[in-house]
């Protein structure tokens, strides 16, 4: 009788050991506390990277094909050359291991709102495509497909422009606040 009711006792602390710590034996409450710290500390770190970014240009080319890969990416070169002359801070995301859709989404989601698309297509006709979205979730718009030989002149004067009106912008809808 005694050893049966020493099993009894064991099995009702081992249960409670499994409901509390879970079944591998670990404070469930700390680790997902742990978990939720880490979480929360990546993407103020990722914040933090995307805020110092105005514009990110996004290579499109095909996992397994490096030619390709490699015009897309000195094409992209080229651009960021140009770009960051105007004083502009340029990201160029040559990730292979996401989808150009998961890119895009990613740099919305950290605040770079503005991009520069650039793929296979592009590359043979010598231009580049611009894309600017209000917020992130939104898809982005067309800003127009320029060209990206010489100085990217006309890119960057579509650049400004997009820069001028989001300051009016911004201007316009702190207005009311600053009035009342």
């Amino acid at each position: 009788a005694k050893s049966a009711h020493n099993t009894d006792l064991s099995s009702k602390a081992h249960e409670w050991r499994k409901k509390t710590f879970g079944a591998a034996g670990k404070d469930s409450r700390f680790v997902d506390e742990r978990a939720r710290s880490q979480r929360k500390e990546k993407l103020e770190t990722a914040a933090s990277k995307g805020a110092k970014h105005d514009l990110v240009i996004i290579p499109i080319f095909w996992k397994h094909k490096e030619e390709q890969k490699d015009r897309t990416i000195a094409a992209a070169e080229r651009i960021k050359k140009h770009v960051s002359k105007t004083g502009l801070n340029v990201w160029i995301d040559a990730r292979h291991k996401y989808t150009p859709g998961q890119k895009f989404a990613y740099w919305e989601h950290l605040g770079v709102l503005t991009r520069v698309e650039i793929g296979p297509g592009d590359i043979a006709n010598a231009t580049c495509s611009l894309r600017h979205t209000s917020k992130a979730g939104i898809v982005a718009k067309s800003l127009g497909s320029f060209p990206y030989s010489g100085r990217c002149q006309a890119l960057i004067k579509k650049l400004s422009e997009q820069r001028k009106q989001a300051v009016r912008s911004s201007l316009a809808a702190a207005a009311p606040r600053i009035n009342h």
